[in-house]
């Protein structure tokens, strides 16, 4: 059970792959592990009251997502690379908000169980161009992978939520 999101994103990612092409599959990739690392990093945050460092989660998500956009340069190019870290830049951008809000009051009761939110919306938001893409198209591997890859990706943020829990 501990690896089912990983399988599912990779599952997603390969669908992307096949029905479209590597361009699309990498941006993807490293968007959603953009997105994934800043939803890692903002849960580190409020549940440790903002204690500093990186869990290790944050730390291999970050590793993995700057290897796909240095491997993306090789496909995309050297603007589409360029363009995936200024993604991955802006969404830090978030932490920033997060660290900026610790500083300022306590933490609220149910603040880890609504970035679940901010996550999928995020997720969803950076999906929706695939999934139109698909639906006009008429390339339903293509949205069933886009929705596969907001669903793997949620369920890898739930484990390690359930991690820094405790669970």
């Amino acid at each position: 059970m501990k690896w089912t999101g990983v399988i599912i994103y990779l599952i997603s990612l390969f669908l992307l792959y096949v029905s479209t092409d590597i361009k699309v599959a990498l941006t993807l990739a490293s968007v959603s592990l953009s997105v994934l690392y800043v939803w890692v990093v903002m849960l580190w945050m409020v549940s440790r009251k903002n204690a500093g460092g990186l869990s290790t989660p944050a730390k291999i998500l970050l590793l993995v997502n700057l290897a796909v956009i240095l491997v993306s340069v090789f496909f995309i190019g050297t603007v589409g690379a360029a363009l995936l870290l200024a993604v991955l830049l802006v969404l830090h951008g978030f932490v920033l908000l997060v660290r900026y809000g610790l500083s300022r009051g306590p933490v609220a009761q149910n603040a880890d169980s609504r970035l679940r939110y901010f996550g999928v919306l995020l997720l969803g938001f950076f999906s929706l161009n695939p999934s139109i893409e698909g639906v006009s198209t008429s390339n339903w591997i293509e949205v069933s992978a886009s929705v596969l890859l907001i669903f793997g990706v949620y369920l890898m943020f739930e484990e390690v939520r359930n991690t820094l829990r405790g669970k």
